[in-house]
C-alpha cells in the first residue's frame, strides 16, 4: 500500500496499461498458434478484403470466392491487414501474431482515455479502478484474438469521448476542426460513432463556455471536417456502386 501511494499517477497508469499488455500478449499467443492458416477462417471478411488488397486486386472479396469491389467494411483496419500481410504473409501464422498484438496494444492503451473519462466525471480513485476492471476484462481479451475492427475502434471511440470531454472549456475553431478530423477517421473504422454525433453535438450546445452562436458554428465546423474526411469514402463508393454509401451492409 505505501508503495502503491509512493507512484505518481502516470506511474499507476503505466503499470496498469502493462499489465493489460501483458495479459493480452499472451491470450494472443495463444490465439494465433490456433488460427488456421490459408482459410478464409483467417480473418474473415477483414482477412479476405486484405488478401485482396495486399496480392493487388484492391478492395474487394470479403468472402471465400471473388466477388468483385465491396463496401462490406469500412477501410482503415483491412489496409491495416494488408499492411501486415505485405510484410509478414498472407494468412501466415507471423501475420495472425502480429495482428493480435497490434490488437493487445489497442485493447490496453484503452485503459488511457477510459481512466481520463471515469476520473473526469468520478475523481481519480474510480478512475483507477475503471482501468484495472477494462485491464482484466475477459471480453475485451477474447476480442484481442480476432481479427476485426473492435479493438481499435474501441480505443479511439474512447479517445473521442474522453476529447469531448475537454472540448467545452477549450471550444476553439482549431480545436472543432481537429475533433471533427478525428472524428471522421474513427467513422472510417466504424461508421457506428455517427450516431453518436447529434447527442455529442447537443451535449456542447449545453456544456460550451462560448456563446451560442459562435458553439454552433462551431459543432458546424466539426460536422464539416468530419463529412471532408468521410468524403473521398463515399465518392469512391459512389464511383463504384452508383449509391452514396458507407458501407453496404450499414
Amino acid at each position: 500500500m505505501n508503495l502503491f501511494k509512493s507512484l505518481t499517477e502516470r506511474q499507476i497508469i503505466f503499470l496498469i496499461v502493462l499489465g493489460a499488455l501483458a495479459l493480452r500478449v499472451s491470450f494472443a499467443i495463444y490465439s494465433a498458434s490456433h488460427i488456421p492458416e490459408n482459410t478464409w477462417a483467417f480473418g474473415y471478411e477483414p482477412g479476405a478484403i486484405a488478401k485482396s488488397i495486399a496480392v493487388g486486386e484492391g478492395f474487394s472479396s470479403p468472402f471465400r470466392e471473388p466477388s468483385g469491389p465491396t463496401a462490406w467494411m469500412m477501410p482503415v483496419y483491412p489496409f491495416l491487414v494488408a499492411l501486415v500481410f505485405k510484410l509478414f504473409g498472407v494468412y501466415s501464422l507471423n501475420s495472425a501474431l502480429a495482428i493480435f498484438t497490434l490488437n493487445s496494444v489497442f485493447s490496453a492503451l484503452t485503459c488511457i482515455p477510459l481512466y481520463l473519462i471515469a476520473k473526469s466525471c468520478f475523481g481519480r480513485i474510480v478512475g483507477y479502478i475503471a482501468a484495472i476492471s477494462l485491464a482484466l476484462y475477459p471480453v475485451a481479451l477474447f476480442h484481442v484474438g480476432h481479427i476485426w475492427e473492435t479493438s481499435l475502434f474501441t480505443l479511439l471511440a474512447t479517445c473521442l469521448l474522453a476529447w469531448l470531454l475537454t472540448l467545452p472549456n477549450a471550444f476553439s475553431f482549431r480545436n472543432a476542426l481537429l475533433y471533427g478530423g478525428f472524428s471522421g477517421f474513427v467513422a472510417l473504422v466504424n461508421p457506428v460513432m455517427i450516431a453518436f454525433f447529434p447527442f455529442a453535438a447537443m451535449w456542447l450546445f449545453t456544456q460550451s463556455d462560448a456563446p451560442k452562436k459562435q458553439t454552433l458554428i462551431l459543432i458546424g465546423t466539426i460536422c464539416i471536417a468530419m463529412i471532408v474526411i468521410l468524403m473521398p469514402w463515399i465518392v469512391s463508393n459512389h464511383t463504384l456502386f452508383d449509391q452514396l454509401i458507407l458501407r453496404s451492409n450499414f
